[in-house]
């Protein structure tokens, strides 16, 4: 997972190569080598870039690029083509190559770094200087911790997993394999959840825990609140974006996308296969089903949501309809203005009547 490159990416590949990486066919010299990747309009020599449709395609061939990712029906005009399925796929196998913030500059485990007892740590991990790892925590292979991470007491953390600088781990927490979070993550803080007694907000104790399945990528500056009792639950391969909230008790299903800003309430379950885009948020005890799409700004307020619905707006409605809302709504001057013209009309009509 890890490349140590003290001295800096300087990879050579041909598009032959690439080609053999993305399971790709090469129109044009194979042998051209490739020390880099650009925009499609920007171009140089020894740089690959990608294009999906044939505008830009027109835009990357007046460039010095030595080739460019397409799809099979992409004719050959003299510049070297990588022809592919899906060249956002290639490109992003092919960035993986010459990532140069993969050489962390750092492996093993700082000797300024605090690790409590009983704790597990498994072969090749990488904790650099400053993190804290309290008592009893399970940490398995090939796991690179940054520095300034906490991670409490008890928590279990699968193989290949990546922790950025300054994230928070609550004691209690389960993550799984090839999870990534991201820099300032709160992860297992107290759900907000008080009881009114006597005058006061009083405070209830959330003793339940986070599980964050496989594959799940958590971006900076994003919270996960521990359940109350039992789990909140992230499931497998979602991604989360920057600044979400996601509050006690949710349970989100497989291969989910939630996107910056977003807020889910408490206990609120949400299928596989969601999207909720940014700043969207979700009442609490909700029930979200498959393959639903939240649109931006969305306020969801029915409890129960269907499977493959598209939903918009405050209240969110079905997308459809709330359109035809948006349209309508724009017309209500015009309406306004008819209106007052017929009060007068009316009024005038009155006039002549009492006359």
């Amino acid at each position: 997972m890890l490349r140590k490159n003290t001295e800096g990416i300087n990879m050579e590949y041909t598009v032959e190569n690439l080609s053999n990486i993305v399971k790709g066919t090469v129109e044009g010299d194979g042998n051209e080598k490739i020390y880099g990747i650009a925009e499609y309009n920007k171009g140089k020599k020894g740089e690959i870039t990608f294009v999906i449709d044939k505008n830009k395609y027109e835009e990357a061939l007046k460039t010095e690029v030595s080739a460019i990712i397409v799809t099979h029906d992409i004719e050959y005009r003299g510049k070297t083509l990588l022809k592919v399925d899906d060249p956002k796929f290639a490109i992003a196998k092919i960035a993986e190559l010459y990532n140069p913030y993969e050489d962390i500059g750092f492996e093993g485990i700082s000797d300024k770094a605090y690790i409590g007892k009983n704790v597990k740590i498994g072969n090749n991990t990488t904790i650099m200087p400053f993190s804290v790892i309290q008592d009893n925590v399970e940490i398995g292979n090939n796991v690179l911790i940054y520095s300034n991470v906490f991670i409490g007491y008890n928590v279990k953390i699968g193989n290949k997993t990546v922790i950025k600088p300054n994230v928070v781990i609550y004691p209690g927490t389960i993550i799984g394999n090839n999870v990534i979070i991201h820099a300032g993550a709160v992860i297992g803080a107290d759900g907000f959840g008080y009881t009114p007694h006597n005058g006061i907000h009083y405070k209830i104790p959330h003793i339940g825990k986070v599980i964050i399945e496989d594959n799940v990528e958590i971006g900076a500056n994003s919270c996960i609140d521990r359940a109350f009792i039992g789990e909140t639950i992230i499931g497998k391969g979602t991604k989360i974006d920057n600044l979400v909230q996601i509050a006690h008790n949710v349970k989100i299903g497989e291969n989910c996308i939630i996107v910056s800003q977003a807020g889910i309430a408490g206990s609120t379950e949400i299928g596989k296969n969601v999207i909720i885009a940014g700043q969207a948020g979700i009442v609490d005890h909700a029930k979200i089903g498959d393959n639903v799409i939240v649109m931006a700004k969305s306020g969801v307020e029915d409890r129960e949501v269907p499977p493959n619905k598209i939903l918009l707006g405050i209240p969110a409605r079905e997308a459809l309809e709330q359109k035809r809302i948006f349209v309508s709504e724009t017309k209500l001057p015009e309406l306004l203005k008819k209106v007052k013209q017929l009060e007068e009309e009316i009024e005038k009509i009155k006039s002549k009547n009492d006359i």
